[in-house]
């Protein structure tokens, strides 16, 4: 089982390696229940939900989505 501290790593690895997305800042905070993410981000695809994604890694349970988003429409390919 993963301490609270190898859970919250692995949720930020898993978020920050997301195509389509850029953390200004995130954080990761253990409750009782599940997991709170915080931060602000630029997202191109409009359909992500980051507590979905959270949801699917193992030992999370409720999501608390408190990212600061800023969606934008995805750059078109030159």
């Amino acid at each position: 089982k993963d301490s609270d501290h190898q859970l919250e790593r692995r949720i930020q690895r898993v978020l920050q390696e997301l195509p389509g997305i850029t953390f200004d800042s995130l954080v990761i905070r253990r409750l009782p229940s599940g997991v709170c993410l915080q931060g602000y981000a630029t997202i191109e695809d409009h359909n992500l939900d980051l507590g979905c994604v959270a949801r699917e890694i193992v030992g999370v349970g409720e999501v608390l989505d408190r990212i600061v988003a800023i969606r934008r429409p995805p750059v078109p390919p030159r």
